[in-house]
């Protein structure tokens, strides 16, 4: 595998690597791409010189007195950002501070000058190698992300955006995406290739993580089972998962254990009853 840095594909935090001695900027390689992606040329202002600036910092600090206090808390970074954006287009329609216009109709005016976007946008993001641990956990800033178990004790390949984090083997062939976790999130588990194997290999799922996050109830019916009912069991919570999250699925099955059910239909059924109060039989045949 190349090294990340060589690909050219990573895009760093800061637009200038150095300033020269005669004041010239030696820009990041990301930015200028960035540059050329939208047709923009640049024009930096000189170091610790706010006067060169004219009023941005004056409307960085109104924007977030107006729009950032209290200090927000969300748990969707994008819906955040989409309510973010209404409540900036609505305070464009107050007038202009020194014109006698409002700041949308004068956007409307400066945007008749600007070059038209691209069809496609310009994708940011940072790559950087992590080691899986046993269970084909990778950490990113503090946090954990899963693979599947075939990575584990592997070493992936990250790509990084503000939003979703892509594990990506030695071929940059993707494994897996989750969003990106922040706040107090600390683990994002994608369970469906971990049920998959387990589910080929049920004779060892007791030893594994996932086993140990079933219902105490869950796990001594499966562990009775035949092996012939073990994977009916586990493939349907696969496709449950697939359908919801864990807890969902791991409540349904247990649910339908409970009245005496376990053949793949009855559990299905039971599922989309518990979850959306429909009926529906997973085969193709019909029932009185």
């Amino acid at each position: 595998m190349a090294h990340p840095e060589k690909s050219g594909l990573i895009m760093n935090s800061t637009i200038v690597d150095a300033i020269r001695k005669d004041g010239d900027r030696d820009i990041n390689k990301g930015f200028e791409r960035f540059m050329l992606h939208y047709n923009f040329d640049s024009n930096f202002c000189n170091p610790n010189k706010g006067n060169e600036k004219g009023h941005v910092e004056n409307k960085v600090g109104y924007t977030r007195r107006n729009l950032l206090v209290p200090i927000p808390v969300f748990d969707d970074i994008r819906e955040f950002n989409r309510q973010l954006l209404i409540k900036c287009d609505a305070d464009m329609h107050r007038q202009h501070y020194k014109k006698p216009q409002t700041i949308a109709e004068l956007f409307m005016e400066d945007k008749q000058a600007l070059h038209p976007l691209p069809v496609n946008p310009f994708e940011v993001y940072r790559l950087k190698f992590a080691k899986a641990d046993n269970y084909g956990k990778v950490r990113y800033d503090n946090r954990r992300y899963s693979s599947t178990p075939a990575f584990a004790g592997k070493q992936l390949l990250l790509k990084v955006g503000a939003f979703d984090i892509t594990l990506m083997d030695d071929n940059y062939k993707q494994v897996i995406e989750h969003t990106r976790l922040y706040g107090q999130q600390t683990e994002s588990m994608q369970w469906t290739p971990y049920l998959e194997l387990m589910a080929r290999r049920p004779r060892a799922m007791k030893y594994t993580g996932l086993f140990k996050e079933l219902s105490t109830e869950l796990q001594d019916y499966l562990l009775k089972c035949d092996q012939a009912a073990q994977k009916s069991a586990l493939q349907v919570l696969c496709k449950m998962v697939k359908n919801s999250d864990l807890s969902t699925a791991t409540a349904a099955l247990t649910d339908t254990i409970r009245r005496g059910l376990t053949d793949p239909d009855s559990i299905w059924s039971n599922y989309i009853r518990l979850t959306s109060g429909i009926i529906t039989l997973s085969s193709g045949h019909n029932h009185l």
